[in-house]
């Protein structure tokens, strides 16, 4: 597991400049649990809303992440938090809403690319709260169909 994380670490075109800790396991009986956190800024570069894939032109720094935490139970994944404000994480627990075909899976390289890429992702069709107005401004992209979810 570490290994994998640690190649994941050497990509800088997707985590420049991360930390990565792993701040605490625990072990209960027949569950192994791991907390993974990285630290870094990110910048959610793109909404998807109607089936229609939108560029982010500005964000509001309050909407700038500054990382998130994975933990594992028996190396799968278990819950994703984020640290700060995105539409797609439960304003009162701060989890990370995936499918559930994006649950209960091994974590990789893979998903972390995977995630990665979701969490600069806003899904404004089922959020917590939409951010746009005055805190996003954002514009369609041309001819470009993308599902990440699936």
């Amino acid at each position: 597991m570490e290994k994998v994380l640690s190649n994941f670490l050497k990509k800088p075109e997707q985590l420049d400049g991360a930390h990565h800790f792993v701040v605490g396991n625990r072990k209960d009986k027949d569950l192994y649990k791991i907390t993974h956190m990285f630290i870094q800024n990110i910048i959610p570069d793109r909404i998807i809303m109607d089936k229609n894939v939108y560029e982010i032109t500005y964000i509001d720094p309050r909407y700038h992440l500054n990382g998130f935490e994975i933990t594992t139970e028996n190396d799968k994944i278990h819950l994703i938090r984020v640290f700060g404000y995105h539409p797609n994480s439960d304003p009162d627990t701060d989890n990370f809403c995936l499918p559930d075909f994006k649950k209960d899976v091994y974590l990789t390289s893979e998903y972390l690319n995977m995630l990665f890429t979701n969490i600069k992702t806003y899904y404004l069709d089922t959020c917590f709260f939409n951010p746009l107005g005055k805190m996003v401004h954002y514009k369609k992209m041309k001819s470009m169909y993308v599902q990440l979810n699936q």
